[in-house]
């Protein structure tokens, strides 16, 4: 421990001498101080939460897995190619400390920045929201939708896929499809058209979404859930989106009958994020909850609900405080597997390719994440053959996925980060990737440093 110690304390030392992380540290203490006074949303409490969420901490995060990255990519190469590291390997020092120790140090420098960074936001967001700027009401809403740790709960979705392949077989013994037709773009097409279809309810018809296994909170504080949705009204590509009127029904057949039933009339304006405050005795029992639409459209047009947008229940679980520094603990371990990416690579080559190849994956990995982010999971998007569609899967299964670590979308939003999403980036994303990362790089780096060379004079 003694020798791994001296190493992370040199790592340390040379990485606060370095002028690129010197350029790299203003820039993330000026994300986090500067952009919550200048990004004011639309003059709402909430908004100005939100903004200061998303835009600080995406750019302290993307600031902070630059300087993870960089420091791990040229510590530990340029130690290796100016041969100062063959006087390390002469003493009693075996090469998976001197690995261990430059991940470390550099975990230990972007961590403590992390940490300071995410304070400042942290008290400039209390003092933003509680300014004599915000009503009482509108600092209430700021912290019952945005400084809030809500559980989000999804209904059941239909299973197109067995839908689509019959449809499709239907089609292909109907002898309506060309010869020579791609399967896998009809297969697309044919789930493009029933997913639209699917949000579709049509004048004067009810939409039914199911909640399985929902909570029994009857007994919790705050008494209070929430409903949230969007719908557009007539078309969901037209920007300008009117006003609509629409019954909605609340129904648990669990609860007693004199709360378990709820009906609600509402003026609903399309486009926009809508949320019901409910009382949490609709929960009561548990079991399983269903909600009902009625489309009463004044002009007798369709209504559309998008999977993206909802509907969704969300069960406040958890105050803004310990839901912050929870995600903040997500974004460490994504700087934890950074920082071994990049002392990984720079084991394995020269500072220039280690950098390139680390700059490689991270665009790869944001390639693959928009277009599987987008398609359906149960056919290959539009474009792309099953076998380059596997591919992307692949990848996908190995490359580290930002998506997964998009904390401050889930914090802006009010998204509860719990303990399985503390795990799950702990152990599926650091671990069972970052693991095998740094094997490997222990093992190339035992293996080149053997030769021993020796510097040309």
């Amino acid at each position: 421990m003694k020798i791994i110690y001296s190493i992370v304390r040199q790592t340390i030392r040379e990485n606060l001498r370095s002028r690129v992380f010197h350029v790299l540290l203003v820039l993330t203490l000026l994300s986090a101080l500067l952009l919550p006074l200048t990004v004011v949303g639309d003059g709402t409490a909430a908004a100005a939460a939100q903004a200061i969420l998303t835009y600080s901490l995406q750019a302290v995060t993307v600031l902070l897995t630059l300087a993870a990255v960089w420091l791990g990519c040229t510590g530990l190469s340029r130690e290796i190619e100016s041969h100062r590291i063959h006087m390390v390997l002469t003493k009693p020092v075996a090469p998976w400390q001197v690995w261990l120790g430059k991940w470390l140090g550099v975990v230990c420098v972007t961590g403590a920045i992390l940490a300071a960074s995410a304070l400042l936001v942290f008290l400039l967001i209390q003092w933003r929201v509680r300014s004599d700027e915000f009503s009482a009401e509108e600092v209430a809403r700021a912290q019952r939708e945005v400084l809030t740790g809500r559980r989000f709960l999804q209904p059941d979705r239909p299973d197109l896929r067995s839908v689509v392949e019959s449809e499709y077989n239907r089609l292909l013994e109907s002898g309506t499809l060309e010869p020579g037709h791609s399967p896998e773009a009809v297969r697309s097409e044919l789930m493009r058209r029933y997913r639209a279809r699917e949000g579709e309810v049509q004048p004067y018809r009810v939409r039914r979404w199911r909640f399985p296994r929902v909570p029994d909170v009857s007994n919790d504080t705050p008494r209070s859930i929430f409903f949230r949705y969007r719908l557009y009204v007539a078309s969901a590509s037209e920007s300008a989106q009117r006003e609509t009127v629409g019954f909605w029904r609340f129904y648990n057949p669990q609860a007693p009958p004199e709360t378990g039933e709820l009906y609600l009339r509402q003026n609903i304006r399309g486009g926009l994020f809508h949320e019901l405050e409910l009382s949490n005795e609709l929960l009561a029992g548990g079991g399983f909850l269903t909600v009902e639409y009625l489309n009463t459209d004044p002009r007798e047009e369709i209504v559309i609900f998008q999977a993206a947008d909802g509907p969704e229940l969300m069960l406040p679980a958890a105050g803004f405080a310990d839901n912050y520094w929870r995600g903040m603990a997500v974004i460490f371990l994504r700087l934890c597997f950074f920082a071994a990416l990049g002392c990984a690579l720079g084991a394995m080559f020269s500072g220039p390719v280690a950098l390139f190849v680390a700059f490689a994956y991270m665009v790869l990995s944001i390639v693959v994440d928009s277009v599987l982010g987008g398609a359906a999971a149960e056919t290959a998007p539009a474009g792309y053959g099953m076998v380059s569609y596997l591919l992307l899967v692949g990848l996908d299964k190995i490359l580290l996925s930002l998506q997964e670590f998009d904390i401050p979308s889930l914090l802006s939003g009010g998204q509860l980060v719990d303990n399985a999403r503390i795990a799950s980036a702990a152990i599926l994303q650091v671990l069972l990737r970052g693991g095998p990362l740094a094997l490997l790089a222990i093992l190339v780096f035992s293996r080149r440093e053997l030769g021993k060379v020796v510097r040309q004079t």
